[in-house]
């Protein structure tokens, strides 16, 4: 059993879509459930559309991940945003793969030359 979570600190930069893309994919190599963590519960909102038939794969409240999670080979959890520290650490330790956001800030550079003073 793969279990893949998708967590950020900062909301709205895409992971109940990159969550969604993950689990459509892995749904073509075997059954696959998406844990809806957020509060917004958009993951929810998509497998809803179609009376229920807008996603090929199964979506859940994380509260009811355990009862169904037996069922299948891949789970995919969308994260709440913005959370602690402990509780990102807590879901990195609780899955095989971690995907997140990369820090788009540059680092300082460190190869230009400093400005002299006159």
């Amino acid at each position: 059993m793969s279990i893949i979570c998708i967590a950020s600190y900062k909301g709205g930069i895409g992971k109940t879509t990159t969550a969604i893309h993950v689990a459509a994919y892995l749904q073509t190599l075997a059954p696959t459930i998406l844990a809806d963590g957020d509060i917004v519960r958009a993951s929810s909102k998509w497998a809803a559309r179609g009376g229920g038939k807008g996603l090929l794969f199964t979506v859940v409240p994380i509260g009811q991940l355990a009862m169904h999670s037996r069922q299948f080979e891949h789970i995919v959890i969308d994260t709440e945003a913005n959370p602690s520290d402990e509780d990102f650490k807590d879901a990195a330790k609780g899955c095989n793969m971690l995907i997140t956001r990369r820090n788009r800030r540059r680092p300082p550079r460190t190869d230009s030359p400093t400005p002299s003073a006159s």
